[in-house]
């Protein structure tokens, strides 16, 4: 069946010819511009986070995959960072995404009328999905990228386009090697299409978004059987191996999304008798006419799965970014105009003041912080509480310090980096360091399920006899580095009155430190299945260290 969209939709030249609300255009384009403002300033003073300076690493060692995802997270850091090294443009894709989001939702909207495009496309640049997204994560180009995939689903839907399907499916690819998160995505598109009616030309435009997805599976798959199926071991046992089971997960998972969008908008939306609003089965009529379907699914289905799972495995805030924003078409197919315009007086005042309490953070140093802290205490408990907030700072404040101040904690170490090598104990702090230092900083020690993109880029042998330098922010992890070396002499370090340990080790024992902690790194995180073992090349970790063949994961986790 052919669909010419909107020309054949008698309903949708009713719509045009209501008179036009006032300055929905001249609204739309002045919010855009406040929140486009808000996001570079504070992408300018806001610290990077070790999450996002981890992500440098990706994007200054170019490859097609890295340990805890895909590998479009580091193309994309790849390209920004050839613009310069700086903060800002770090985050200048995240700025720059959910902002496109935004047109792309504007212009999708467009055959409802103008009005409805410019008004809820405003409701969502106010959104914390936009607003918010200044920090770097693999969300951001997921986001992007599923944006771009959905809304040329809709153009597919309304022109019956294989080309449009097959593009879509090259961007949810895109998505998928930014995040696994991308499959929920493509499992709405097939509930979709089912829904538009089954139809021979529906089939074959699946079989269009497959043959899009296909290279980057291709690719991704490639990638994980010359690297012992990291991601999968990630994303699949290593992080989940202390899952529980928790009920209040699920009204938790409402709250997250009331967040993201406006406790207003998503209460006015499911009230059972919202005024303004049409009948949910109107709801979805109007959506199966205006091609709107995929967004609809594009919501509702990962949120589902999501709500499914999330008693097994908590959700946070981040999983949710790519699938929030087809919240906004929903609702301008449900509301009128008017009924938006009034939405967006309520969408101001929960903006403003997120924004608010998140500009305070981002200008307020953690020195204010502590002060205040400090002043509080001493109200409370007198000196002896203002010492107990002194105490906590001086124990505890050199992961902040080295989050905020890395180049002050740089400079004090300077006189031993002549003769030492820079490592860290942690993933965070080491890339935190390594951004600031503009090299790379290796780590040592078991660290944690996730960050283990240094296993791939460390070669402990190479290391044997070398002179290193530890840092650590607290005493007992610098303490747990004195067998690896054949001397050692620790210092402490104060940086903004926090104190931090640097422990100069002279004689790095390779053979210890492969005992001690490759094996047991070995065991706990390169451990896998039967059945993917044997589709998988021999362990590169495992090849490079001399350890034996994989245990099961399951023998492996009982050890």
């Amino acid at each position: 069946m052919d669909v010419k969209f909107p020309e054949s939709k008698a309903w949708v030249k009713t719509m045009d010819q209501k008179p036009p609300l006032s300055g929905s255009v001249r609204t739309f384009w002045w919010i855009f511009a406040v929140t486009a403002l808000f996001k570079l300033v504070l992408s300018a003073v806001v610290p990077l986070t070790g999450d996002e300076a981890y992500f440098v690493i990706w994007g200054r060692h170019l490859d097609y995959g890295y340990y805890d995802h895909g590998a479009m997270t580091g193309w994309v850091l790849w390209l920004a960072l050839l613009l310069g090294q700086s903060c800002w443009i770090v985050r200048l894709p995240a700025v720059v995404a959910s902002l496109l989001v935004g047109l792309m939702l504007r212009r999708s909207l467009q055959p409802l009328g103008s009005d409805k495009a410019n008004l809820a496309a405003a409701l969502f640049l106010l959104s914390p999905v936009n607003f918010l997204t200044f920090f770097f994560t693999t969300d951001t180009p997921l986001l992007f990228f599923s944006a771009v995939a959905v809304f040329l689903g809709v153009r597919a839907v309304r022109r019956e386009s294989l080309l449009d399907w097959f593009a879509s499916g090259l961007f949810l690819g895109m998505a998928f090697l930014s995040k696994y998160f991308a499959v929920l995505l493509g499992i709405s598109f097939a509930v979709a299409l089912i829904g538009c009616g089954v139809s021979r030309r529906r089939g074959l435009g699946m079989v269009a978004l497959a043959a899009g997805v296909l290279p980057a599976a291709i690719l991704n798959i490639a990638w994980n059987v010359n690297h012992s199926w990291v991601n999968i071991l990630f994303n699949v046992y290593n992080r989940n191996s202390d899952a529980g089971f928790d009920l209040l997960a699920v009204p938790l998972l409402f709250l997250l999304v009331a967040v993201l969008v406006g406790p207003s908008l998503m209460f006015r939306l499911l009230r059972r008798r919202s005024p303004g609003r049409i009948s949910w089965r109107a709801l979805w009529g109007e959506l199966q006419q205006s091609g709107l379907t995929v967004c609809l699914t594009a919501l509702v289905v990962p949120l589902a799965i999501l709500l499914f799972v999330s008693p097994l495995q908590s959700v946070g805030l981040h999983w949710l970014i790519s699938f929030v924003p087809f919240f906004f078409p929903v609702l301008a197919v449900a509301f009128g105009a008017e009924d938006l315009r009034d939405m967006l007086k309520g969408a101001k005042r929960y903006a403003a003041g997120i924004a608010g309490v998140l500009a305070l953070l981002a200008f307020l140093p953690p020195e204010g912080a502590i002060l205040g802290m400090r002043r509080v205490a001493g109200i409370v408990g007198g000196t002896h509480g203002e010492e107990r907030v002194d105490t906590l700072w001086q124990k505890h404040g050199g992961s902040v310090v080295i989050g905020v101040y890395a180049d002050e904690l740089l400079q004090e170490v300077e006189p031993f980096r002549k003769d030492y090598l820079l490592t860290s104990r942690s993933y965070s702090q080491a890339a935190l360091l390594a951004f600031c230092d503009r090299t790379y900083v290796p780590v040592l020690g078991r660290g944690s399920y996730h960050g283990r993109q240094d296993d791939l880029l460390t070669d402990f042998r190479a290391l044997d006899g070398k002179d290193l330098m530890v840092i650590a922010s607290r005493r007992k992890r610098a303490e747990v580095t004195h067998s690896w070396f054949d001397s050692i002499e620790t210092r402490e370090v104060v940086v903004r009155g926090a104190k931090l340990f640097v422990v100069l080790g002279r004689g790095f024992q390779y053979e210890t430190y492969r005992q001690e902690i490759l094996q047991v790194v070995a065991e706990r995180y390169y451990s896998m299945p039967a059945w993917l073992r044997r589709i998988s090349r021999p362990c590169f970790f495992r090849a490079r260290y001399g350890f034996g063949p994989a245990l099961d994961k399951e023998d492996a986790c009982l050890q």
